[in-house]
């Protein structure tokens, strides 16, 4: 920017010093600069958005123009501009809201001028402005849990998972029965030396075998039992209601208990639920 001499070439973007060989410019550079007259100097200088007038981005999420998808040529993400919450950090495992351009733009005040930048006087209340900053968290919890600060991946701050009404779940809000079976499977080797490599198998056998995905089974405990070891996980439904579990679950479990006790079954062809014990007779509560 600090090649264009005049105010007509910072704003317009032309660049009528025929002397400055530095780029090539066009119509987009002005996107970029501003004429600065602090009384004593005049110059053009790029627009940096400093001087903390705008909220920072939560979460590692990156600033852009909101715009920008929908323009031709570079936009100052110091005018209407959005954090991109798609670019959070562990965005695979996070929770934050992603709203949408025109959701951001009902929430910007009518008096904001598009030309200057978008500061938080601009943005109508607390909330959307959570909403521009990617530090508005989209899960509701349940049971009087809360997210454990920052993180907004789970409502695992005081879920009642061990004590009644007994709730887990991403939310907090779904009812689980317990079940239990034995593995011919050395508890030392499964829980201490190997639990990393052991846990996920183990959810992954149990979700193929029950017809479900792996975020409704999650291992409670796994305890010694001579040479094998007795598996505890927990069940999850996907509501909040205790009357309701009854319609599904007990003919889940039932049939859960009628193929574990099946060699050929395929309760028994997992990676680690191939180490079944079908003497064991499989429980739940």
């Amino acid at each position: 920017c600090s090649q264009f001499a005049t105010e007509i070439e910072c704003n317009q973007g032309s660049n009528l010093n025929l002397t400055s060989t530095y780029f090539t410019s066009n119509s987009s550079w002005s996107e970029f600069c501003e004429w600065i007259d602090d009384g004593t100097n005049q110059y053009c200088n790029r627009i940096t958005c400093g001087g903390g007038i705008l909220p920072e981005c939560k979460n590692g999420a990156v600033r852009r123009p909101i715009f920008d998808q929908f323009a031709d040529e570079p936009i100052s993400i110091c005018r209407a501009w959005m954090c991109d919450c798609t670019t959070v950090d562990n965005v695979q495992s996070s929770y934050w809201t992603v709203a949408t351009a025109s959701t951001l733009l009902d929430s910007i005040s009518d008096d904001y001028d598009y030309s200057q930048a978008l500061t938080t006087q601009f943005i109508t209340d607390d909330d959307t402005l959570d909403l521009f900053t990617c530090s508005a968290c989209s899960l509701t919890c349940g049971n009087d849990a809360s997210v454990t600060e920052d993180t907004c991946q789970s409502c695992d701050e005081g879920c009642p998972v061990e004590i009644s009404p007994f709730r887990s779940g991403l939310e907090c809000d779904q009812v689980f029965w317990i079940a239990n079976f034995r593995l011919k499977v050395d508890w030392q080797t499964a829980f201490i030396d190997q639990w990393t490599e052991f846990e996920p198998l183990i959810i992954q056998d149990l979700a193929y075998f029950l017809s479900t995905d792996i975020k409704h089974i999650s291992i409670w405990q796994l305890k010694p039992d001579g040479d094998g070891s007795i598996v505890y996980f927990r069940y999850l439904f996907d509501t909040d209601s205790e009357s309701a579990t009854q319609i599904t679950g007990g003919d889940v479990m039932a049939l859960a208990r009628k193929e574990i006790g099946t060699l050929d079954s395929s309760a028994v062809r997992g990676f680690i639920m191939q180490y079944t014990d079908n003497n064991y007779e499989f429980d739940f509560c």
